[in-house]
């Protein structure tokens, strides 16, 4: 079967409490050392040492390195920093895919090598609408990436991960928005040899600090092992087109308010990866990703 999978592809999968229990545990040992690093007391910055680190991509105001030396087959340290513009509530908006349509949407935004994508299983979603006031922005479950570099010498991948998104307080009781992607094995998400696709590994957590201006910093600690015969340079492409989309969160964000607002008002709509064109009425969103019908 070629790729893209069909919506149904995957099978139905439970998650016995015991496994729902370890991945918890881990992630939230992931995010509480990601904390601990973000604090601006403490946070070392990649470009101090830039004979152990190299940077490998910018974006939107973010900035990806990784650690140098790079084995091919070892897992490699990553470290995101930056700023972009928008809110936390944006942000968490834009992330937040609790189902296949909306992440295959997401993910296209967010990746220009984007080739599949699908929500395995959801062990907890926010039980609030996303106009609700009490709305979290919380979501826990199992996802699937496939994404397709270009270039001849350049193989697909994949990914399947363990994901907790929402918001916590640090260690000052200051709020934060926190995304966590760990790679998981589960047998409903086998590796796909036949369809060309190379299985890469992940650990990573972003924490998300809202800062005056309509800013958001971002922070992202973590470790990932692009898999198969990569030469230095492929990785490094591969690894900043996923850790680097968080950088389209603002895309994301509007795209969901502008199909929210058309929804029902029948209107023509077209659509590329970026650019939504809309005839009479038509929309107006401002730079703090807020969108408004204008009639």
């Amino acid at each position: 079967m070629k790729l893209p999978f069909p919506d149904d592809f995957f099978p139905e999968m439970t998650v016995s409490t015991q496994l729902s229990d370890d991945f918890h545990r881990t992630a939230s040992r992931l995010l509480n050392q990601t904390l601990d690093d973000e604090m601006p007391v403490t946070r070392f910055h990649p470009s101090q040492q830039p004979d152990q680190w190299k940077l490998i991509g910018d974006r939107n105001g973010l900035q990806l390195y990784r650690e140098r030396g790079f084995i091919k087959g070892n897992a490699v340290k990553v470290n995101v920093l930056g700023q972009m513009t928008g809110t936390l509530e944006g942000v968490l908006l834009a992330l937040y895919a609790p189902t296949t349509e909306a992440f295959k949407t997401q993910r296209s935004i967010m990746h220009n090598i984007y080739l599949d994508a699908a929500v395995l299983h959801v062990i907890e979603k926010d039980p609030y609408n996303e106009d609700d006031t009490s709305f979290s922005y919380r979501f826990e479950g199992l996802k699937w990436l496939a994404c397709a570099p270009t270039g001849k010498l350049m193989q697909k991948r994949d990914l399947c991960w363990h994901e907790q998104l929402g918001r916590t307080q640090d260690a000052n009781g200051d709020q934060v928005g926190y995304l966590i992607m760990q790679s998981v094995r589960v047998d409903e998400c086998p590796s796909f040899e036949k369809q060309g696709l190379t299985r890469s590994t992940a650990a990573v957590c972003y924490i998300f600090r809202p800062l005056p201006n309509n800013r958001v910093g971002v922070y992202m600690k973590g470790q990932h092992t692009v898999g198969g015969k990569s030469r230095s340079w492929s990785a490094d492409t591969i690894m900043a087109e996923l850790w680097l989309g968080v950088a389209s969160a603002l895309e994301c964000a509007k795209a969901k308010r502008l199909s929210k607002l058309v929804s029902g008002k029948g209107m023509f709509i077209t659509s590329t990866q970026y650019v939504i064109v809309i005839l009479l009425p038509f929309i107006v969103c401002g730079a703090n990703d807020r969108c408004v019908l204008k009639e």
